[in-house]
């Protein structure tokens, strides 16, 4: 969806109700900088478990393109301000 736009995407991933984590997140981080979309511009991660932020942490270094924009905030009214406030990309 994000490539069928031709403007600045933003994404909220919401966990503040999940009970479980992403199967196979690990195998999945390793090709997402070979399917980064250029106008993907913030992710916004809601609630995120240590588990969670583990796998961001490791995201970065795998797929250093894909995680460059990524924020962690503890409320979906956080994730909606965040994406309201303007920021310097990291490229």
């Amino acid at each position: 969806m994000t490539t069928s736009v031709n403007h600045p995407v933003d994404s909220i991933f919401d966990f503040s109700r999940s009970a479980s984590s992403p199967t196979s997140a690990l195998a999945i981080l390793q090709n997402l900088d070979l399917e980064h979309p250029e106008n993907e511009r913030l992710i916004v991660v809601v609630k995120a478990s240590s588990y969670i932020k583990t796998l961001c942490n490791i995201g970065r270094k795998l797929a250093p393109k894909s995680f460059a924009n990524l924020l962690f905030v503890d409320s979906i009214s956080e994730a909606y301000n965040a994406i309201a406030t303007p920021f310097v990309l990291v490229k």
